[in-house]
């Protein structure tokens, strides 16, 4: 079993009232164990999102039509918890053991504020 991280740079969040991550993703080869994660203020990654489950209510992602398995993500937050000077994200990849590689497209990511 083997985990990878694909974790943008600190960005400072504190100024504002809300932030938006939003991005594109598909699953290539892999078993679908996507999640997407932020860091608070303490330093600590928070689960936000298990984006290899179709089945969610919508709030942080909407997959769209024929691009299953994949889509457009997308989380918005104002609690104050990741509103602070060295906030990031993260997606993280959760492989079975397995001969085959794995892997996962990320594309077309954007920070927003409000």
């Amino acid at each position: 079993v083997g985990v990878g991280y694909l974790t943008s740079p600190g960005m400072d969040t504190s100024g504002v009232s809300s932030i938006t991550v939003d991005f594109w993703w598909q699953f290539g080869d892999m078993d679908k164990n996507l999640g997407l994660e932020f860091k608070d203020a303490s330093g600590s990654w928070v689960h936000i999102a298990d984006l290899s489950n179709k089945d969610d209510d919508g709030t942080w992602f909407q997959s769209t039509g024929s691009t299953w398995p994949g889509g457009n993500a997308w989380a918005t937050t104002s609690a104050g918890e990741f509103l602070h000077s060295d906030f990031q994200f993260r997606i993280v990849a959760n492989t079975p053991d397995s001969a085959k590689p794995q892997y996962a497209c990320i594309d077309d990511v954007e920070v927003t504020s409000s």
